[in-house]
């Protein structure tokens, strides 16, 4: 194989492995921000009154 074959194919792959590992860190990130900002007690009292009112 060619050694510009072998680069191209080296980049790619590492183009890839860097989008899943961008996209991983970007939902890890994501989840602790949700899971410490969002789920605070009063927007969880306002969600459950919300429910609540849906059922009726």
């Amino acid at each position: 194989m060619p050694n510009k074959i072998r680069l191209y194919i080296k980049t790619g792959l590492l183009k890839i492995l860097n989008i899943d590992l961008s996209y991983f860190l970007l939902e890890k990130l994501s989840h602790i921000l949700i899971s410490r900002y969002l789920f605070t007690p009063h927007l969880y009292y306002i969600h459950f009154n919300y429910m609540e009112k849906c059922e009726l």
